[in-house]
């Protein structure tokens, strides 16, 4: 009997998975390469989201052999129902008591066996398990209902997850599969699971220090901070991505966000709280850092502090004192009342009000540049500042995953996007002093490299003309040295000509 797949799309069952819905459209850049030059839209078939649910949260038995891959699971009735897959003399035999039974085998056959047409499902599969785990602080093992409700809000999960489901749909698409009634009532022993470090893929199976990490990323670290309600500072050099890094943190850790920036000049209306004249009378209007804790007293946020070092020492000091912790006792006695016990920050404000929070709910994420290239004022790290914050994140480049999706948001094709990571990975090994540049590029000169690009290309540019003419105004004056009289100097931009044209030929 024929599989009949359309049966998967049937169910509004995400078995608590609430961030996506049955028939959303999934975006065309998460569509799976099997899918071929269809241009049908892909839709989110919800069986196939409870499959990967089941999995996650370990109600699916998985036993792997040399010669045998088997899949025991609960049908719609609550009966055990096995899937297998037989390697004998070079023939592969599927069974399974249900289409479901193919998609948990599809699944186990991508991560334990090297089957033609697995390598995207495998790494789609390994890339959710990737985004779930920074989110939901569960780093091996089974998730918990909680886990999934709570990765069910990030948007980078709900991403990663369309990708995996529309994977799953066209790879079991590729195989001539027939269902054969098997059920079994009682379940057989436990032996192997797609998530606990004991488990790994075949070809890691002596790696005796291998377990499921998150990706070594800037987001993955900060999001990880901001889910325990954590504070960091970041520190690095303008350009580098640090408040974009935050940003994308907050969101994967499913946080509000407020933002506030240091500058000369900032008023009590910019930091605490400012009046304006109303219809009738004076309004009082909140201030970044009051908003912070209001809206802590209720949900958990972030704050991101830009130019930590550019605050004036007035409101520098009031900051790093809204940062002592008390505990509720504490605060009764000091007569803040009605709060639960707990560890609270406080916040004074110049009108005498105290606005208190719980510290799990506020994550206090500042960034800030040191160096003679910045204009601040402080040289350098008051101690106090330093205890407050516990975590310091030197930042001196961007990490390559924002870079990549600030290039994409911003309209860069897949060649000119690759060729923008090379031209500012190629200024970091030019620089100074083991190279000819005086400083190295970063996103602010990289966005505008290909915002003049995408401008010279809509005017008739090839991307290869346009790409080494925008370099000229954007690169060049930023990261090649001065003579004395200020000009470029020759032998510089001759080398930096020479590596950007290498570069970006690859996009011809």
């Amino acid at each position: 009997m024929v599989v009949a797949w359309n049966g998967i799309f049937n169910g509004t069952d995400g078995a608590g998975w609430t961030g996506i819905r049955k028939g959303q459209l999934i975006p065309t850049n998460l569509w799976s390469a099997h899918k071929g030059s269809s241009t049908t839209k892909s839709k989110v078939g919800m069986g196939i989201v409870r499959v990967v649910m089941n999995i996650l949260s370990g109600q699916v038995q998985f036993g792997v052999s040399a010669q045998t891959i088997t899949v025991e699971y609960k049908n719609s009735k609550g009966n055990w129902c096995t899937a297998s897959r037989d390697f004998i003399a070079g023939q592969s035999h599927w069974q399974a008591g249900s289409p479901t039974g193919f998609l948990y085998l599809a699944l186990a056959e991508a991560w334990w066996c090297a089957i033609p047409n697995r390598d995207e499902l495998k790494s789609r599969w390994q890339g959710f398990i990737d985004a779930l785990r920074p989110v939901t602080m569960t780093l091996n093992g089974f998730f918990s209902n909680q886990d999934l409700a709570l990765a069910s809000n990030a948007s980078t999960c709900n991403e990663a997850l369309m990708a995996l489901v529309d994977s799953v749909y066209y790879t079991v698409n590729l195989e001539d599969w027939q269902e054969t009634p098997q059920i079994f009532q009682t379940p057989t022993q436990h032996r192997s699971d797609m998530l606990n470090s004991s488990a790994m893929p075949r070809q890691r199976a002596n790696d005796s220090t291998a377990t499921f990490k998150p990706q070594p990323s800037l987001v993955n670290r900060l999001t990880r901070i901001v889910t325990r309600g954590e504070n960091a500072i970041l520190v690095g050099p303008s350009g580098t991505g640090k408040t974009e890094s935050v940003k994308q943190a907050a969101l994967h850790a499913g946080r509000m966000l407020v933002t506030m920036s240091g500058r000369p000049g900032l008023e009590d209306r910019d930091f605490f709280q400012g009046f304006v004249t109303g219809e009738h009378g004076f309004i009082a209007l909140d201030g970044p850092l009051a908003r912070a804790f209001w809206l802590a007293q209720h949900q958990p946020v972030c704050l991101l502090v830009n130019e930590l070092m550019r605050f004036e020492p007035m409101y520098l000091g009031a900051f790093v004192g809204a940062m002592d912790t008390y505990s509720a006792e504490e605060l009764n006695s000091m007569g803040v009342k009605k709060l639960l016990p707990g560890r609270y920050y406080l916040l004074e404000m110049p009108s005498s009000e105290r606005l208190a929070c719980l510290t799990s709910n506020l994550s206090i994420m500042a960034t800030t540049n040191i160096g003679d290239d910045f204009q601040q004022l402080g040289a350098r790290f008051d101690p106090a500042v330093m205890r407050r914050f516990g975590v310091t994140i030197e930042v001196p480049f961007a990490d390559v995953n924002i870079s990549r999706k600030l290039y994409h948001d911003h309209g860069a094709p897949p060649k000119v996007l690759e060729a923008l990571v090379k031209l500012e990975e190629m200024t970091r090994h030019e620089c100074k002093p083991n190279g000819l540049l005086e400083r190295t590029s970063n996103l602010g000169v990289m966005l505008n490299l290909l915002t003049e690009a995408i401008d010279l290309e809509s005017y008739g540019y090839t991307w290869l003309e346009a790409l080494k003419e925008a370099a000229t105004i954007t690169i060049y004056p930023y990261c090649l040295p001065r003579t004395s009289n200020g000009t470029l100097e020759e032998v510089a931009y001759q080398a930096l000509e020479r590596d950007v044209q290498k570069i970006v030929q690859g996009v011809a």
